[in-house]
């Protein structure tokens, strides 16, 4: 049974997405003079 592996996978994808998205807010709002 790989099930718990898999949903654990899962759930780090979505925090790694999580993360990117907050990086790449930051990014822009850095790089936006406003």
């Amino acid at each position: 049974m790989d099930a718990p592996d898999f949903e654990m996978k899962k759930a780090g994808s979505k925090a790694c997405f999580f993360v990117l998205g907050i990086l790449l807010q930051f990014l822009s709002a850095g790089f936006s003079p406003e």
